[in-house]
């Protein structure tokens, strides 16, 4: 029995200094995501950067760190508390046998840090700060909310242009998206949706106060092509 007790000991004395170099193997990430010069250990512990192969691009985030929440083991799935140096707030991720879902989150970023996350947004140099919020969001169910606030783009002049919310919701082999402004000078709105076989595709609209419309006239043209009342239509599609 002692010499069992002395195995149990050594046993937890290895998974409590588990290096955070094991968090990078294949089953604690998903395909497509990896971490670079990683320190501290599995259970609390730091990357320089978290790479994400995505349709629209690379995705590198600096300075991530984060620490395991214990209570989530009994659960059978492994889930983390994140944060990074970019933004402020965390997320709450679990990654188990059914995938990868956020627990929660409440994470705010300069629109234009996100633009150095994102290169495909570094073209339109956006301003403002970006709101993730979240009380559960996985594939198949949940959903999160992406909030726009005093959004600005260099090629409107002006210094505001509203503020916008992006409501995501997880079905059963899709995610969906709405797009609504809830207030501003330049009105968007669309809906759109995203599953593994058909990429992301998203359609909206795009117009302008009356008072503003030549002062958005550049943005709007280069959004979508004027359907004849003022509104600009617009599409994305990412495979």
């Amino acid at each position: 029995r002692f010499v069992a007790l002395l195995g149990a000991i050594y046993a937890l004395f290895l998974l409590a200094t588990a290096p955070a170099s094991l968090l990078g193997r294949a089953f604690f990430l998903p395909p497509g995501i990896t971490l670079e010069q990683l320190e501290g250990t599995v259970w609390r512990g730091s990357a320089a950067k978290l790479n994400i192969a995505s349709s629209m691009g690379p995705i590198q985030i600096q300075d991530v760190r984060w620490a395991v929440q214990w209570p989530s083991l009994l659960r059978g799935e492994l889930a983390l508390k994140l944060e990074t140096a970019a933004a402020a707030g965390s997320l709450d991720v679990a990654r188990g046998f059914g995938g990868v879902r956020l627990l929660h989150a409440d994470l705010a970023i300069p629109a234009a840090d996100l633009a150095q996350i994102l290169p495909p947004l570094a073209a339109w140099q956006p301003g403002g700060e970006v709101h993730l919020q979240s009380e559960g969001f996985a594939p198949h169910s949940g959903s999160a909310f992406v909030l726009w606030s005093n959004a600005s783009l260099n090629l409107s002049p002006l210094q505001a242009l509203g503020d916008y919310r992006l409501t995501l919701g997880g079905s059963a082999d899709k995610i969906t998206a709405r797009l609504e402004t809830q207030n501003g000078k330049l009105q968007l709105s669309g809906n759109g949706e995203y599953s593994g076989q058909a990429g992301m595709r998203f359609s909206g609209n795009a117009s302008a106060e009356p008072a503003h419309a030549k002062e958005l006239q550049a943005l709007l043209a280069t959004l979508g092509q004027d359907r004849g009342d003022g509104v600009h239509v617009f599409m994305v599609h990412l495979q």
